[in-house]
């Protein structure tokens, strides 16, 4: 909303000059803006939206109550809970308590294998969604191609992908 204040504050103050001058700065104001939105659609350096309804809608489709989901960036739960309407559980890696107080936790490569220890326990297959690279996506990707059979890899969008694992052939 700064932006359009901005944008609404310097056309009251363009009106204050003289008739030619505020016209021109009015047109040069509106080019600028068509300018930044042209810049903003074709740019490849504005992150690309998640698509995270169909990866929630493939899920609903294919996740199992013995399955369990983990989402790697902690925060992106949120539009995952929004959209899924599955019975597998939903975790986090790093695990994340919401219920307890204070920040998300940080990735440990050294407590990683115990974290996935204690998701992979009570289920059949382990549905990993990478989204939003915080800088350790890859290394939890191989961890979990050297250790678990991959069944399936699937994406929804740019940086938005979903694998899926077995963890026990029980």
């Amino acid at each position: 909303y700064k932006r359009q204040a901005l944008y609404l504050l310097l056309s009251w103050l363009f009106a204050t000059y003289p008739k030619p001058l505020a016209v021109f700065c009015r047109v040069a104001i509106v080019v600028i803006m068509i300018g930044g939105l042209t810049w903003q659609v074709v740019s490849a350096n504005t992150p690309a939206k998640e698509n995270y309804r169909e990866a929630a809608q493939y899920l609903d489709d294919h996740a199992t109550t013995q399955d369990i989901i983990a989402i790697t960036s902690p925060f992106t739960i949120y539009p995952v809970e929004y959209y899924y309407r599955g019975n597998a559980e939903l975790a986090t890696l790093p695990i994340w308590n919401r219920l307890k107080f204070g920040p998300i936790p940080t990735f440990n490569e050294q407590t990683m294998p115990q974290e996935i220890a204690t998701l992979k326990d009570a289920h059949q297959k382990l549905w990993l969604l990478q989204s939003y690279d915080q800088g350790y996506q890859e290394k939890m990707r191989i961890y979990f191609d050297t250790h678990f059979q991959r069944l399936n890899a699937t994406e929804f969008s740019h940086n938005l992908i979903l694998y899926e694992y077995r963890l026990r052939y029980d």
